[in-house]
């Protein structure tokens, strides 16, 4: 620091290091440059991460479509030819099936199943819903009940009569 003095007048300068701010100043940049490339390395991994987890979702998203269309696909090979090859009622009772599906708590596999045991054993197309919430009412809405009565159902119907095994089967589903 500098100080003149005139005589008369009184001038006075005053002056100061700051080479230690700039200093400072310097090393505060130096963090906050270091900082910002962490939070950006650090955005640019959660992206990555997300963009992967996110094309993992969507791989799996197309294989359960994929698997889905492969199994209405067998369906409607399946009642197509339980009903002589009828292709326009076998996708009507596929659709019935669906939504009966939707509005039970028995899944479209169960459902489906049983269906096609009803129909391998002579029930007519026109009669598998009503049937299919008949049995699912029994069941309660269990899928391996459905299974046991819908076999010993059928087994009734294409006997024609009620044998004790059979009423044995349907006690014990």
């Amino acid at each position: 620091m500098a100080l003149s003095n005139e005589v008369g007048r009184v001038v006075y300068a005053i002056s100061g290091d700051n080479s230690q701010f700039e200093g400072d100043v310097k090393q505060t940049q130096s963090i906050a440059e270091s900082a910002a490339g962490k939070i950006a390395g650090a955005i640019g991994v959660a992206f990555a991460a997300a963009v992967a987890a996110g094309a993992a979702a969507l791989g799996k998203l197309a294989k359960t479509g994929i698997e889905y269309n492969a199994q209405m696909e067998q369906y409607s090979t399946a009642f197509t030819t339980l009903m002589s090859g009828n292709a326009e009622a076998a996708n009507g009772l596929i659709d019935s099936i669906r939504d009966l599906a939707a509005s039970t708590p028995l899944a479209m596999d169960s459902l489906a199943a049983g269906a096609q045991t009803l129909m391998g054993y002579g029930m007519a197309g026109d009669q598998v819903i009503p049937t299919l919430q008949m049995l699912g009412d029994v069941a309660m809405g269990d899928a391996d009940k459905l299974n046991a009565l819908t076999l010993a159902y059928s087994q009734v119907l294409a006997s024609g009569k009620l044998m004790g095994q059979d009423a044995l089967q349907m006690i014990n589903a």
